[in-house]
């Protein structure tokens, strides 16, 4: 994992070398101490990362590297930076950006490289969870149904819906399920990405299928999540018939 990371960032900063030679060094010729002091632990979800490193070295620093990336959801690189180091004692300091279409809640990492004058190095990984704490439910404002579910294709039953987060919008499922008295199996569901929106208005049409058993009764339900996982649904009133 650690090799494949620094092979992300040097495909992203091709000029800069990320050879781990000499990494550990020697009981005669140490490498590079390196301690994190940020990003560690857990963090709220902000536009940059606080970075604080602290080096030493007996012979002297010449450079150290730096990557924070994504752990959750994939490996995504979203800071590489090389820099100068000098002398026995250093330390690097600097906000990391985050891109604004970077979804970075969860597990990251950030993986540190560091060089000293008798060609030693060192590499420290430390891995810090980010959390949003947007607490609050997506709303559906209005959800309504038009035409019937039928066994015929060329028949369409159709599901519209106005959604609204005070954030972002993430995913709304559509949900057909079998009714007796209870809710019981689903004879239909689809899920909608919703990409970040704030709002939308949402409409998605069911063609009829043979699959479907005539005279079974089903109602609607409307399940949404925003982007940063907090979930409302809605199951409407009204009880359909397939025919």
């Amino acid at each position: 994992m650690m090799k494949s990371r620094f092979l992300l960032a040097s495909l992203a900063v091709l000029s800069l070398s990320l050879s781990s030679c000499g990494v550990g060094g020697t009981e005669e010729n140490p490498s590079p101490i390196i301690s994190i002091i940020s990003p560690s632990d857990t963090l709220n979800l902000s536009d940059s990362i606080e970075v604080h490193i602290v080096y030493s070295d007996d012979s002297g620093l010449t450079f150290t590297e730096v990557t924070l990336g994504t752990e959750s959801g994939g490996n995504t690189v979203y800071h590489f930076s090389q820099r100068g180091l000098s002398g026995l004692n250093d330390e690097l300091r600097f906000n990391a950006i985050v891109p604004d279409a970077l979804n970075i809640v969860g597990r990251n990492y950030i993986l540190v490289k560091a060089g000293d004058e008798d060609g030693q190095e060192s590499i420290l990984e430390q891995s810090f969870v980010v959390q949003d704490t947007d607490l609050e439910k997506p709303q559906i404002l209005r959800a309504q149904t038009n035409g019937v579910l039928s066994q015929n294709p060329n028949v369409l039953f159709e599901v519209s819906s106005i959604l609204q987060d005070n954030k972002a919008l993430g995913e709304l499922k559509i949900r057909l399920i079998e009714w007796n008295g209870s809710l019981g199996s689903d004879i239909y569901s689809h899920s909608i990405d919703l990409g970040g929106q704030s709002s939308t208005s949402s409409s998605h049409a069911i063609p009829g299928s043979s699959s479907y058993q005539a005279g079974t009764s089903f109602k609607v339900k409307l399940e949404l999540k925003d982007a940063a996982g907090n979930s409302s649904e809605y199951l409407l009133p009204d009880l359909y018939n397939v025919l």
